[in-house]
C-alpha cells in the first residue's frame, strides 16, 4: 500500500484511531527515509511565554517551574505531545510567540521568558518542504541544512536564507523521500480548530516516529523543529524534551508584557516589568520597572551604540531591513561595557 493510501485510511478513522495504532500504520513507510537535520550550537537563545490569568499572575508568585512546560497532569494533546506527556513549547525568535498563543487580544499580558542553550541541540525536522511553503506563501525559501557530523559542534541553523545556491535547489527536486516528506508535512502542518483537536492524535503520531533513537551514538534529540503555522511558516518553533529542558537550558530573564494593540497581524506592545533574577525559592525576582543603564553621576559618561544581533541576555529589537540589533553602552574612558541592571 502507498503512503497516500495509508494516509487517506488514517485519516477516514482518524476519529477512533488512538495515537498507537496511527504510529504503527505510518512506521514501515519510515523505513530507508533519510532527514537531514540541523544542529543548534551551544549559547543559541530560545523565547516561550505564557498568558497572565487567575492561576498565573505575579501576586501569587510565578516561579521559574511555572515558566517551563507543564507537568503532566496539566499537559493536554496538543501537535507534538499527547494527553499527559510534558512538551517544552518554544520560538526561535520573539515574534511566533504573539501569534502561537491562543486567542491573544488587546489589553492581554504575558509573560515572556528568554532561555539560552548550554550545549549543542539536535533536532529533527518537519514541515520544512517547498510544497508547504508554497501553500503558506511564506516570504522566504525552505531551509536546507548541509550534512555534517552529529558532534560537529559548529554547525549553525540557517532559518532565513533568501535564496538557495543551484547545487541545492538541484538536490532538493531529486529528493527520493520528497513525497513521503511532503505528506507528512501537509498533514503535521493542518490547522486545527477548537473542533478538531482529534487532529493532534496524527501530528503527535508523526512526532513521535521523528524522535527515535539515534544508535550507537550518545546524543540523541532535543526535540522537533517545525515551522510556525500561524505566522505562515515565517518563524520557527521547537518541541524540546523535558530531560534536554532540565539539564541544558539555562534561564535568562522574563518580561512582563501588555499587549496594547492588535491589527490583522501587526502587534503593540508595552513592556512593564523585568525579571533578570531568581530569589532563593526560585520564583521570579520582578525589578519594577526594565532593566537600564545607570551611571555614577556627575563624573561618569558613556556612548551607546545600536549593534548587530542579540544582547547577552537574547533580547533584541528589529531594524528597519528585518535584523535583530540590541544597544550597547560603552564607558567613554575607560572603553568597557556596561550591562543594564
Amino acid at each position: 500500500m502507498d503512503a497516500n493510501s495509508i494516509f487517506e485510511q488514517i485519516n477516514a478513522k482518524l476519529k477512533e484511531l488512538d495515537i498507537d495504532e496511527i504510529r504503527e500504520r505510518i512506521r514501515p513507510l519510515m523505513k530507508g527515509v533519510r532527514v537531514v537535520s540541523p544542529i543548534a550550537p551551544a549559547g543559541t537563545f530560545l523565547y516561550r511565554a505564557r498568558k497572565l490569568d487567575d492561576s498565573f499572575n505575579k501576586d501569587q508568585n510565578i516561579f521559574l517551574a511555572d515558566l517551563k512546560y507543564p507537568q503532566p497532569d496539566k499537559a493536554s494533546l496538543g501537535r507534538l505531545n499527547r494527553d499527559g506527556q510534558s512538551v517544552f513549547y518554544c520560538s526561535y525568535s520573539k515574534e511566533p510567540i504573539f501569534f502561537e498563543l491562543p486567542h491573544l487580544s488587546e489589553g492581554d499580558e504575558i509573560v515572556l521568558s528568554f532561555w539560552k542553550t548550554l550545549d549543542t541541540m539536535l533536532v529533527n525536522n518537519i514541515g520544512y518542504t517547498e510544497f508547504i511553503f508554497s501553500k503558506f506563501g511564506t516570504k522566504r525559501v525552505a531551509p536546507s541544512w548541509s550534512e555534517k557530523k552529529i558532534d560537529d559542534a559548529n554547525q549553525e541553523i540557517t532559518f532565513n536564507e533568501n535564496s538557495l545556491p543551484d547545487e541545492i535547489k538541484e538536490k532538493i527536486s531529486h529528493d527520493e523521500n520528497r513525497i513521503l516528506r511532503e505528506l507528512m508535512s501537509k498533514e503535521f502542518m493542518r490547522e486545527v480548530d477548537g473542533t478538531g483537536n482529534y487532529h493532534y492524535k496524527l501530528t503527535a503520531a508523526l512526532a513521535e516516529l521523528h524522535l527515535g533513537e539515534i544508535k550507537n551514538h550518545t546524543k540523541q534529540f532535543a526535540g522537533i523543529l517545525y515551522p510556525s503555522i500561524k505566522m505562515s511558516a515565517n518563524g520557527d518553533n521547537f518541541a524540546l524534551q523535558p530531560d534536554f529542558v532540565d539539564r541544558h537550558l539555562e534561564f535568562r530573564k522574563a518580561t512582563h508584557i501588555r499587549l496594547t494593540k492588535k491589527d490583522g497581524n501587526t502587534f503593540s506592545i508595552n513592556k512593564l516589568d523585568e525579571a533578570i533574577e531568581l530569589n532563593d525559592d526560585n520564583s521570579l525576582k520582578w525589578l519594577g520597572r526594565l532593566a537600564h543603564w545607570v551611571l555614577n553621576k556627575p563624573f561618569q559618561q558613556a556612548t551607546a551604540t545600536a549593534s548587530a544581533g542579540k544582547d547577552h541576555n537574547g533580547d533584541y529589537e528589529m531594524s528597519k531591513d528585518g535584523t535583530p540589533v540590541h544597544w550597547v553602552l560603552v564607558d567613554s574612558k575607560t572603553g568597557e561595557a556596561l550591562k543594564p541592571t
